[in-house]
């Protein structure tokens, strides 16, 4: 019997009830082995899933860094607020018709813990941006390799 075409496609399951099936049909010439199409498809299907799930999955990975970034925005406005109180405290404090001591140690105190915690966060928002701008670069390179049909192994 000779075998002139050889088809092999996979039904990949994702999530939220989706799915997405890639396949292919070759045309099997004279001295070609089709067991061997057949099994160089398989894992050429196998290669391009891995890379759309490694895709899929660095999108996710931004779009989680995205709404840490976003908490993170709002603690920072969160914590500069209680500094302006802090700060309008101790003001009215020392200027009261009796200002107390204790009073005005224990509000600078707390004011200068919130500032701490302030750069803190600045320095979690300065972290979290950084590593948006370089998964946004490796997506952009992903989505490049995969638009001109680069699914193999590298390295």
């Amino acid at each position: 019997m000779k075998v002139e075409r050889v088809e092999y496609s996979r039904l990949f399951n994702l999530p939220n009830y989706q799915n997405e099936r890639i396949g292919f049909s070759v045309v099997v010439g004279d001295k070609e082995n089709p067991e061997k199409i057949l099994g160089e498809l398989f894992f050429k299907i196998e290669r391009i899933e891995e890379k759309f799930n490694l895709y899929r999955d660095m999108k996710e990975a931004l779009a989680r860094l995205l709404r840490e970034l976003d908490n993170l925005i709002e603690r920072r406005l969160f914590v500069m607020e209680k500094i302006k109180e802090l700060e309008d405290a101790v003001e009215k404090e020392k200027h009261s018709a009796s200002p107390n001591a204790c009073t005005i140690q224990n509000l600078s105190e707390s004011l200068e813990n919130q500032k701490d915690r302030l750069q803190e966060i600045e320095k979690e928002i300065k972290d979290t941006k950084a590593r948006v701008f370089k998964l946004e670069k490796l997506i952009e390179a992903m989505k490049n390799d995969i638009l001109e049909g680069k699914f193999e192994e590298e390295g």
